[in-house]
């Protein structure tokens, strides 16, 4: 990621972070039942970390159907149930092109879900800002860290040439544009972030999200539609 680049995500981060700190609002009306505490634990429990830097991630994309108070995600799973749910800026989740068989992939999510007052991730972790993907960047080098994060399913990784390669095991997904068609045109991980912007659209307001591909060795960062889906990696707080 060019240094222009970090510039200028950082002044939007400024200006348009939203809900990063704590992916739960404190003043929600969801009150959590000692029933729906449990939930949430157990989700916590089955994360695997992965520590690079000062930071602590998650190993895998993650796979919620339910908000951390017990509320059920709903899934839309046809195009038309993705594009009522992006209309009505719903919170919504699906599997990668509908394909619950597949262990290896987590959910796709619209950004709805990402800050749906309930909370997507588990208590003590929380969705990534842009700032913290840069972080990671910095921190293993921006012009190879995308290169670090990719499994061997990619042909350009780096696992054996950097001791952190192969640790985030990104594997190469599609997502899932506002339309509802699942979009790949090229080996590609993407995952939202919680950090909103400007975009150049009739949306006055987006949310930034982040890339890797084949053939590129940095992480991206761009803005988005809400009405996208994309996975999600949780950071620890």
């Amino acid at each position: 990621m060019k240094s222009s680049n970090i510039l200028f995500l950082n002044l939007a981060i400024l200006f348009y972070c939203t809900g990063c700190q704590n992916s739960v609002n404190n003043n929600s009306t969801n009150s959590k039942t000692e029933n729906q505490i449990k939930k949430c634990q157990v989700k916590l429990d089955s994360i695997k970390e992965i520590k690079i830097g000062s930071q602590i991630w998650s190993a895998k994309d993650f796979s919620s159907v339910v908000f951390c108070n017990g509320d059920t995600i709903k899934e839309a799973k046809t195009v038309e149930e993705w594009l009522a749910a992006g209309q009505k800026k719903e919170p919504a989740w699906c599997n990668v092109i509908n394909d619950k068989a597949n262990p290896t992939f987590g959910k796709l999510y619209n950004f709805y879900a990402i800050t749906d007052q309930r909370g997507l991730s588990p208590e003590g972790w929380r969705i990534p800002s842009s700032n913290d993907w840069i972080q990671l960047s910095e921190f293993l080098g921006e012009l190879q860290a995308g290169s670090i994060l990719k499994s061997s399913n990619y042909s350009d990784n780096l696992i054996g040439k950097n001791k952190y390669a192969g640790l985030f095991n990104a594997y190469p997904t599609f997502f899932r544009n506002y339309e509802g068609e699942f979009v790949n045109f090229i080996k590609y991980s993407g995952w939202w972030t919680c950090t909103t912007g400007e975009t150049f659209e009739d949306y006055k307001i987006g949310a930034y999200r982040v890339f890797i591909r084949e053939g590129r060795d940095d992480i991206d960062n761009l803005i988005s539609r809400m009405d996208n889906g994309f996975a999600v990696r949780l950071i620890k707080n």
